[in-house]
């Protein structure tokens, strides 16, 4: 940090040992991580790169190697637009992405085009569906349960849940 700015923003990798930490993504492919999550079989990297002031505010997802290193290039599967993009992300059992995204009122570099809420993607991209939220500044969301069924979300200063059929 240098004159309350972050100068490097990384995504890392710890090793399953917890001896190595190892820089998987720098700002060559990444504006601003935020939400990452990896699928079930560990091939497929999916990181929110939201960056208010570039602006940057998109779903990018990465090939990944058996030591967990992308392969190539990312790819673009969201693009929030000039709206609030997205914060936390989870994925439920069939790989699809849950993005606690948007706003309920305006906020500095950005408008009110993605309402607050969490945004429902496929693994390739296709919106499937929207869960609202009526508190503003969603951040994170993961499922727990009994059955993982059901969504927590965090929101400014409330805990919701969100009881999910499929």
């Amino acid at each position: 940090i240098a004159d309350g700015q972050v100068k490097w923003r990384i995504v890392y990798r710890v090793d399953a040992d917890g001896k190595n930490l190892v820089r998987v993504l720098g700002a060559e492919e990444i504006a601003r991580p935020n939400g990452i999550a990896i699928s079930d079989d560990q091939r497929t990297l999916f990181v929110v790169d939201n960056h208010p002031q570039k602006p940057v505010r998109k779903v990018w997802d990465f090939d990944l190697d058996a030591e967990g290193m992308p392969t190539g290039k990312r790819r673009e599967l969201y693009d929030f637009g000039d709206g609030r993009g997205g914060d936390g992300m989870c994925l439920d059992g069939e790989g699809n992405l849950y993005i606690a995204s948007g706003a309920n009122r305006l906020y500095p570099f950005q408008n009110l085009d993605n309402p607050a809420g969490v945004l429902v993607l496929s693994p390739e991209g296709k919106k499937l569906g929207f869960i609202p939220v009526p508190e503003d500044m969603v951040t994170n969301c993961c499922f727990g349960g009994e059955d993982g069924r059901t969504l927590y979300i965090t929101a400014g200063k409330t805990l919701w849940k969100k009881r999910l059929e499929k």
